[in-house]
């Protein structure tokens, strides 16, 4: 990939930009780069382990190619050339929609806006590093945050939002952004009482009696908490947050015994603009490294990242060669220095204090602990 600007030796190599503690040198970066291709560099986390060049094929979630991946990139290329060949009238329209002035991620929770709708919304839905994560990342974040009844009420708003600034566009005066937490939450009510069955949208029970509401199941109206380790072992709980506008990220974690009793806690700043799956596996590995540093022992770990507890779990002997799957393997070698050790996923409200920890990360300019 070339830079967009470079003003130094282009004989210097990546290890130039490397400092001796396995992280880029900002203070190289800046001299040598602008702003848009350091945001790029920075989102490339690094491994603390050195590990030799090695080429990476992009278009699979493996970084590996196989005939397969290839034939569908093939296929993929052949039908846009087939697209953009046709009548001219098409292709002034594939151009015309290839500027993308706006990306969708951008108009659903990035511009000015969209904030002032979430900024209303009850619960703190905060997704890092919008423009550059892929629709599957988005979701997968989102649904690892939220239970079922909150991930409802995010995606009816986002498609409020989506819909509102569609009508902006071609002509039609759209809702108050100011309002449209309020609108969206009544379309979702408006749809469970359509879907639910006739006595329970009717408010009669089956005994007879009435009720202004239909009822919730309990496991709907029950939140997750966190829940202690047996009597004389250790959990960590760990999370990652991050400042968009500062490309800053923060790690936070705590160790807690079985009475919930805080017997260490920890954040840690670090400049980058990490996907949500690298940030959160990037915070693990920190957490690991400052952990088996001040010798505590840990017996459970838990992420609120359900692709990173599930990729922990399950690392295969397929040859992944992604920087997310080499951030995982580093974790699986530190992991080794806790015998018996479980990871497990559990949602964002049972991980709070973790979070509160990486969000108080993004306020210091050094480690706490």
């Amino acid at each position: 990939m070339t830079p967009y600007s470079y003003t130094r030796d282009p004989s210097f190599t990546v290890e130039h930009y490397i400092s001796i503690h396995r992280t880029w040198d900002l203070r190289i970066l800046q001299t040598h780069f602008g702003d848009i291709d350091i945001q790029r560099i920075l989102s490339i986390p690094l491994s603390t382990f050195p590990r030799d060049d090695k080429l990476i094929w992009h278009h699979s979630d493996s970084g590996s190619y196989s005939v397969k991946t290839g034939y569908q990139l093939a296929a993929s290329l052949e039908t846009q050339y087939e697209h953009s060949s046709s009548s001219t009238h098409r292709q002034w329209w594939n151009r015309m929609w290839s500027l993308r002035w706006e990306t969708s991620g951008h108009a659903i929770f990035r511009c000015k806006s969209a904030k002032v709708v979430w900024q209303q919304f009850q619960y703190q839905n905060y997704m890092p590093n919008m423009g550059n994560v892929r629709g599957f990342d988005i979701f997968s974040y989102i649904a690892a945050a939220y239970n079922d009844m909150e991930l409802e009420q995010i995606v009816c708003l986002m498609w409020s939002i989506w819909s509102e600034r569609n009508k902006e566009i071609h002509g039609t005066k759209p809702k108050p952004f100011a309002v449209l937490c309020s609108s969206s939450a009544s379309y979702l009510d408006q749809f469970h009482k359509a879907t639910a069955p006739k006595q329970a949208a009717a408010g009669v029970t089956s005994q007879g009696d009435f009720s202004t509401t239909p009822s919730v199941p309990a496991a709907a109206r029950t939140p997750q908490t966190w829940r202690s380790p047996p009597a004389g072992l250790h959990k960590l709980n760990v999370d990652a947050a991050c400042d968009q506008v500062a490309g800053k990220l923060g790690y936070g974690a705590l160790i807690r015994d079985h009475i919930g009793d805080v017997v260490v806690g920890f954040s840690r700043p670090f400049h980058g603009f990490f996907s949500p799956k690298e940030m959160e596996a990037a915070a693990l590995f920190h957490s690991l490294t400052w952990a088996i540093h001040h010798q505590l022992s840990i017996h459970f770990i838990e992420t609120d990242s359900l692709l990173l507890a599930n990729a922990i779990n399950s690392m295969s002997s397929i040859p992944f060669v992604t920087s997310f799957h080499d951030l995982v393997e580093d974790i699986i070698y530190l992991l080794s220095y806790f015998s018996g050790v479980k990871v497990s996923h559990v949602k964002r409200e049972a991980n709070k204090a973790a979070h509160a920890l990486s969000k108080f990360g993004l306020r210091l300019d050094e480690d706490i602990s």
